[in-house]
């Protein structure tokens, strides 16, 4: 009886011995629990619109390259660029217990700091970000300079501007601090202008319909960006020249100089892995610009662009 015992004993724990090896072993090559491990970052477009996916382009490409794309699972919300859907597309993330938020657009980051104050919030695609209040603990970034007075030069180089029309959104922080920064350029030009506000989709044709203007500077904006390539019926919109800073919109305007998303897109990155390192990121301004000319568009309108000007583009569209 004893020797059934001390075998009986023995296989039992040759069992258990088993167990806890197979336990082991699925522990060390990560398994399941692997995928548990993964960061939630949560992904706001302030518009589903050109600009931001040029970046957010760019951001994963690095993001693949460096190791980390198998580190992260993105919740990415595209809500319409309004202050509501934001708040709500914020607080799907949060739900779904989001480590970080990156937000595109200075509206989705506006918002996002009024949803946690906790939650690491990385903005890019932001205008002049020193200039506007994102100075928050747990608020960092990659924001953008772009000389709006070249703009304007280069406008007044092909053409007589009677009145320039300004296009901003109330809404976007930043699209307000450009806006400032064109008026007071136009100012120094002695430029007449009208400052076309926004804060609704269905505002975007009603101002474009309503004021008199002979060309137009469409602001960095979510809203005037989602909404501007629909007004392309308006009689005006089909006569007057346009530029902007934002990338995507070429083929729409006659010039645009606009900060090299490449670039913002990888300091994006390097914010988010910092992040995930633990370590406090800095934030970062991007003054790289890339300047086309569309002289399809021009002739259309009946404008010839001087020579000077397009030697130093980096692209023309004939």
């Amino acid at each position: 009886m004893r020797g059934q015992s001390t075998a009986s004993l023995s296989g039992t724990a040759k069992r258990f011995f088993l167990i806890i090896s197979i336990i082991l072993f699925l522990v060390c090559q990560g398994g399941p629990l692997h995928a548990s491990e993964k960061t939630v970052v949560g992904v706001i477009f302030s518009a589903d619109i050109p600009y931001y996916r040029a970046i957010h382009q760019a951001f994963s490409r690095v993001i693949k390259e460096r190791g980390y794309a198998g580190k992260i699972q993105l919740i990415i919300q595209r809500p319409n660029p309004d202050t509501l859907a934001w708040s709500n597309a914020i607080r799907k993330v949060l739900a779904y217990d989001a480590s970080i938020i990156i937000t595109y657009g200075s509206g989705a980051a506006f918002q996002a700091t009024y949803e946690t104050t906790s939650v690491p919030i990385v903005y890019a695609g932001v205008y002049a970000p020193d200039k506007i209040d994102l100075k928050k603990k747990n608020v960092y970034g990659v924001g953008f300079r772009v000389p709006v007075s070249s703009l304007l030069r280069y406008l007044r180089q092909m053409k007589e501007i009677k009145r320039l029309g300004i296009v901003f959104s109330e809404i976007e922080p930043d699209s307000v601090q450009q806006m400032k920064d064109v008026v007071n350029s136009c100012r120094r030009f002695s430029l007449p202008y009208v400052q076309l506000s926004v804060k609704r989709c269905r505002e975007v044709k009603e101002r474009l319909k309503l004021y008199n203007y002979d060309s137009l500077f469409l602001t960095n904006s979510a809203l005037v960006g989602k909404y501007y390539p629909d007004c392309k019926g308006i009689s005006d919109t089909n006569t007057v020249p346009a530029v902007t800073t934002m990338k995507g919109y070429e083929d729409l305007v006659i010039v645009t100089l606009t900060p090299d998303t490449e670039i913002e897109g990888a300091l994006l990155a390097d914010i988010l892995i910092d992040l995930l390192r633990g370590k406090k990121p800095e934030n970062k301004i991007v003054t790289n610009n890339k300047l086309v000319f569309n002289m399809k568009k021009a002739k259309k309108l009946g404008i010839s662009f001087p020579i000077e000007l397009i030697t130093g583009a980096d692209r023309v569209i004939k």
